[in-house]
């Protein structure tokens, strides 16, 4: 399954449970020769930031298609994301999580279908 095909049908989900839904595309930028290249500034966004606020809960997401790979700049900024997210969780609740932070593949298709239906965060 293509990146594109997972997220369409990640984001049709999340809006059928009740998530508010944010695509972040790729930042891109104009060269001088009139090219778009990715824009530095954006590398490492997930691609999606997804909220229910009936259900007090937040997901940012990074998805990718058959085969794909995550950049060493989403690593580092899932990874970073990831550590602010427990200490939230920590914080706030202890047990239960109200932020979680994704990358996500053809693969998790049943758990994030799970995540999304039920709002429990794993």
């Amino acid at each position: 399954m293509k990146e594109a095909e997972l997220l369409n049908r990640t984001i049709e989900k999340a809006r059928r449970f009740g998530w508010q839904v944010w695509h972040v595309p790729a930042p891109m930028r104009s060269t001088r020769e009139g090219k778009w290249v990715g824009a530095r500034e954006g590398a490492g966004l997930p691609d999606l930031v997804m909220i229910h606020v009936d259900k007090r809960r937040m997901i940012l997401a990074e998805i990718k298609g058959d085969g794909g790979k995550l950049s060493d700049k989403q690593v580092e900024f899932l990874s970073a994301a990831r550590t602010i997210a427990e200490e939230i969780d920590d914080y706030l609740l202890g047990n239960e999580s109200i932020v979680a932070v994704y990358a996500w593949f053809p693969k998790d298709e049943p758990i994030i279908e799970q995540i999304l239906r039920t709002g429990l965060l794993i």
